[in-house]
């Protein structure tokens, strides 16, 4: 079920369109302030392998994030294909890069990091049929079986609170299906099962998506469906860490079909499900869920919910009409309205730390550098002009047609700069006296977030304008 969507993921990364897009996001500083994302990957010795797709972004703190990566695709030879990790403990300065053992006969899906050193993730052979969970406790330099494939349940999910505490729920390997849950507080050295008591009455049919898993404080969500995707899915929910699970209605108007759901809650009642039917929203938990018409780039690989926002989501990947067309959007109104963020941009995979500090996974290039971006500041937090010599507003903002109103104070032969959030100067020029209106044409770029900057001798104001 999974190996067609990596093998289209292959794909695309090895296109010479992702290729260029992969130089197009290579920063030039254009402001004080520094664009949205750092690309990284760069200094020292680069251990990680050329074109390697980032498949998932986890971060554990500010300073610590893991990425999972796969160099599984047609145009690398045998011997460079396979799956590691890459791995940064000093806020992104320098990545680490360790391969898992047996090359192109191993996958690995749902890594799971809960420190500096220690992580989790599940290893398939070439089959996607037998699996192991595994752990390393030295930053994925070795791993050791914690659960072996009798154990495991079929298509589970796995989720660890912290290094000792973990939840595995899945497909019983037994001939009657249904749901099967382990868990354990001392590291996986052993398992407890989850009395059927505590788990929703499945049909013999339902997997778990694991893909579309997400986590808010104690409380867990994950789709499920059967594995013929002819009945529509339903979402499972624990608000105790896992240890008992409710379960919603099937949710009409979903499948049919094999679809990728994600899911992304900003707080424990209030949620967004994406998928290429729509998207769909929940103010009770997940209990029950409405389609929502929406306008704007939604991006399909992943929707997630920034933490310590007003209720800000981001998606990323290709589009929701299934073009090749990449990107970065956001949504402040449960996912109504969409506006891009970054055009152009192929990440595939991104965790946020806080409010501030996110990872992006894209893919490395012909060197083995880069595939990894890192923001550092509110991303779309604005930045007001305040009073004094480099002060100017902005109108209209955000600007739907591309021509917007420049009014500022600033004396003639001031500075004006505008960058994309990537750092790239779009537009500059000098400007006339002080009182003048200046008017900006954009209609060229594409939508997005951009910085407007205004240089006056030694004083300076920025702000962010959108493009919609």
């Amino acid at each position: 079920m999974k190996a067609p969507l990596l093998l289209a993921l292959s794909v695309l990364g090895l296109s010479s369109a992702a290729r260029a897009q992969g130089q197009y996001m290579n920063p030039t500083p254009c402001y004080t302030s520094g664009p949205l994302w750092y690309r990284q990957n760069l200094a020292g010795t680069v251990q990680t392998p050329p074109w390697a797709v980032s498949q998932e972004m986890r971060t554990v703190n500010g300073q610590t994030a893991w990425q999972l990566l796969s160099t599984d695709y047609l145009n690398n030879p045998p011997q460079n294909r396979g799956y590691g990790i890459s791995r940064t403990d000093d806020w992104g300065q320098t990545w680490q890069y360790r391969p898992f053992g047996g090359g192109a006969t191993i996958r690995a899906e749902q890594l799971t990091p809960t420190s500096a050193t220690t992580a989790f993730v599940l290893l398939y052979d070439a089959s996607w049929q037998n699996m192991t969970l595994q752990r390393t406790t030295d930053g994925g330099g070795t791993w050791a079986v914690v659960l072996p494939t009798a154990q495991l349940p079929r298509f589970p999910f796995v989720h660890f609170y912290s290094p000792t505490e973990g939840i595995v729920l899945g497909q019983s390997r037994g001939p009657a299906g249904g749901l099967q849950g382990l868990r354990t507080t001392d590291g996986g050295t052993t398992w407890t099962p989850l009395p059927a008591a505590n788990l929703p009455a499945a049909s013999s049919k339902e997997i778990v998506l694991s893909e579309s898993l997400t986590t808010l404080g104690n409380t867990m969500w994950v789709m499920a469906a059967d594995s013929d995707f002819v009945a529509p899915p339903r979402l499972l929910r624990s608000n105790d860490r896992g240890l008992r699970w409710t379960a919603s209605a099937p949710i009409q108007g979903l499948g049919g079909n094999y679809d990728r759901y994600s899911l992304a809650f900003s707080d424990a009642r209030t949620g967004v499900l994406a998928s290429r039917s729509g998207i769909l929203t929940t103010t009770n938990e997940g209990t029950s869920w409405q389609f929502e018409a929406f306008t704007g780039p939604l991006h399909t690989a992943k929707v997630k919910a920034i933490p310590g926002t007003a209720g800000l989501y981001l998606s990323v990947g290709p589009d929701y009409d299934n073009s090749n067309s990449y990107g970065v959007s956001y949504s402040y109104d449960q996912g109504r309205t969409w506006r891009e963020l970054a055009a152009n941009t192929f990440f595939l995979s991104f965790d946020y730390a806080n409010a501030t500090t996110g990872y992006f996974g894209a893919y490395t290039d012909a060197n083995g550098t880069g595939g990894v971006y890192r923001t550092t500041q509110a991303m779309l937090a604005a930045t007001p002009a305040a009073a004094g010599p480099a002060a100017f507003s902005l109108a209209p903002n955000p600007s739907a047609d591309g021509i917007v109103q420049l009014h500022t104070a600033a004396p003639a032969g001031a500075r004006l700069r505008i960058c994309d959030v990537l750092g790239r100067e779009v537009l500059a020029r000098t400007l006339p006296a002080a009182g003048q209106p200046v008017a900006l044409d954009l209609r060229q770029q594409p939508k997005g977030v951009y910085v407007v900057r205004v240089t006056a001798g030694q004083y300076a104001q920025q702000q962010r304008l959108v493009l919609q």
